[in-house]
Parts: structure tokens; C-alpha cells; sequence
């Protein structure tokens, strides 16, 4: 490919600006954003707000020795070994991270609440969804998660737009589509991480879309450990290459470049860890 080059298993854009005038000249991409007079939204500013919160190793309890078996796997082993071992590993870290920041995640959330401000909250975890639900109970949530019935996730709604709870917690990828929350809420917390900064996007989209009067902020919440230092920089590189291919004219010359795959990067932190 023109605009590619090949990276393991997968393919890395080179020149995202490039491809995306090609994609757009061609007509395989149209591209609209609420900033276009045809969409005609006029939607106050978006804020995004990292924020580093305490480990709690009380909670994190999890088992160490499989961590490095299976990060030594990811590092040494052959083919069908590391990719076995980088799906239990990324599994077995990302869960440890949410539930090791959920009490602080929580606190900073009940801030906002106590404040008057209505809050979504964004996880994945049922591990962390029962932190949140234990330390939070009395600010009386609503969940929009992957169990509730439609009927549940309907009454959650609009127990939020009428005012009878500040707090909604919802799965990052629930809630497609899901629209009237901009009535009230204009602060969303990611409490935990997904590898994608499109699902952020979508995510904080909940709140901030045409009827949004106040400006928005998005809480990205993150501690030092586990997978949220690996997944950071990644989500920045991940949002480099969808910006030039959506944004092919910007100005933006060239790529973040790619020096580790993700799980590499994981593997090698928790190998370093341990040593």
C-alpha cells in the first residue's frame, strides 16, 4: 500500500494525511464534524482533564507470579504462545488497574456530585462497577451497563434528565445512539481505559452533542501502574493516525512513530517490575 507499511500482523499509516485526501477525493469518505455549517450544531467548547489518582494495592490484590509467567510468554514465546499470553495478559492487567483505582476514582467523582454537578461515569469492569456501587451507594446511581434490561436503561435515563440522581454509570461501549443526557450532564470520568481513543470520543459524546449549553469536560482518570501507562501514549498514537486520516489537510506532516506494540511494552514493564 501507498500510505502503509507493514508492522507484525498489522498495518501501520505512514502518511494518514495522504490517505485521507485520497479516501476523500475519491468518495470512499465523507467527513462531517460538528463544527460544519451543515451539520448546523452549535456546541459549547470540550475540555479533557487527565488526573492521576492513588493505587490502592489493598484492592489490587491479584496474582503476581502469573502476570510475569505469562509477560515472559509475550516476550519469549513463539507465535501462537505470545498471542495466547497477550490476550490473558491484557485481560488479567487492565481489570488489576481498574479495581486498584476504583476507590479513587469513586472519591473523585463523589467531588463532582457533591458539587451539584451530574456526572457519567465510564468503566468495564463488574469487579470495579461493584467498588463504585459499595463506596457510592448513597449518592443513589443508576447503571447503564451490559445487564440491565432496555426497560432498566430507559427508567436510568431519565431518572438522570428529571433530576433524581446525579450519577450514571455507563459501560464505555453501551449507549449508542443514547441522546437527552446533554440536558444535565456536562462533566464524563473515564474510570477505566480502553485501547481506543474513539471509544473516549464516543463516550464523552454521551454529554457533549447538539442541545449541550454548558462546556464539557472529560475526567481521564489514570495511576501510575498497571496497564494505564502503556495505554496512554498509545491512545495519543492511535489518535495521531485517525486525525490525519479524517483530517488529511491540518498540516500535521507526518505520524506518530510506532517503536513497540502495546503488549510488548506491557509485557517488558511487568518483566521489569518483578525484577
Amino acid at each position: 500500500m501507498n500510505w502503509c507499511t507493514p508492522f507484525g500482523s498489522h498495518w501501520i499509516v505512514t502518511d494518514p494525511e495522504a490517505l485521507g485526501a485520497y479516501l476523500q477525493s475519491e468518495g470512499v469518505t465523507l467527513r462531517r464534524t460538528i463544527d460544519d455549517e451543515e451539520v448546523g450544531y452549535d456546541i459549547p467548547p470540550l475540555y479533557k482533564h487527565p488526573f492521576e489518582v492513588e493505587w490502592c494495592e489493598d484492592d489490587a490484590a491479584t496474582d503476581r507470579e502469573l502476570q510475569l509467567r505469562l509477560a515472559q510468554k509475550v516476550l519469549r514465546g513463539d507465535f501462537y504462545q505470545r498471542g495466547t499470553a497477550a490476550r490473558e495478559l491484557d485481560m488479567l492487567v487492565r481489570r488489576e488497574t481498574g479495581v486498584a483505582k476504583a476507590r479513587s476514582v469513586a472519591a473523585y467523582v463523589r467531588t463532582l456530585v457533591e458539587a451539584g454537578e451530574p456526572v457519567l461515569l465510564g468503566g468495564w469492569h463488574r469487579d470495579v462497577y461493584a467498588i463504585w456501587q459499595r463506596v457510592l451507594g448513597d449518592l443513589n446511581p443508576v447503571w447503564y451497563t451490559g445487564t440491565e434490561s432496555q426497560a432498566q436503561k430507559l427508567r436510568a435515563k431519565r431518572d438522570v434528565i428529571e433530576g433524581r440522581s446525579d450519577l450514571i454509570v455507563m459501560s464505555l461501549r453501551s449507549g449508542a445512539g443514547l441522546d437527552g443526557l446533554q440536558k444535565r450532564v456536562a462533566h464524563v470520568v473515564i474510570g477505566e481505559f480502553d485501547w481506543s481513543p474513539q471509544v473516549h470520543r464516543q463516550f464523552i459524546g454521551r454529554a457533549w452533542r447538539d442541545g449541550q449549553t454548558r462546556e464539557v469536560t472529560g475526567h481521564f482518570l489514570h495511576v501510575d501502574g498497571g496497564s494505564d501507562p502503556v495505554i496512554l501514549p498509545t491512545l495519543g498514537l492511535k489518535s495521531s493516525q485517525s486525525h490525519g486520516i479524517l483530517n488529511p489537510y491540518a498540516g500535521h506532516a507526518e505520524a506518530t512513530p510506532v517503536n513497540e506494540t502495546r503488549m510488548k511494552q506491557l509485557a517488558e514493564r511487568i518483566v521489569g517490575r518483578e525484577a
